[in-house]
């Protein structure tokens, strides 16, 4: 667990900076990007506050970020896009 938690930390930490750097003209994905980067920022406040003390709340954050991936973390082909023919 403590590696994959690690690894959940780096990823959260890499979309936070992605999302920091991330412009957009369209108000909805504005509105996205800031909600998206408050909880990213709130999920790792939470976890350098508490750490390690709790391992209920370190599962959960592992399986907040990691929900519906499957096996591969890394494999997006389930929620892409798909053609209607």
């Amino acid at each position: 667990m403590e590696e994959q938690l690690q690894q959940t930390i780096k990823e959260l930490e890499v979309s936070l900076q992605e999302l920091e750097n991330a412009r957009s003209e369209n108000v909805l994905v504005q509105h996205y990007i800031q909600e998206e980067k408050r909880e990213i920022q709130f999920l790792l406040e939470q976890y350098y506050a508490r750490q390690f003390t709790d391992p209920a709340f370190c599962n959960e954050l592992i399986s907040y970020f990691w929900i519906g991936s499957g096996t591969d973390h890394r494999k997006w082909n389930p929620y892409s896009k798909k053609s209607l023919f």
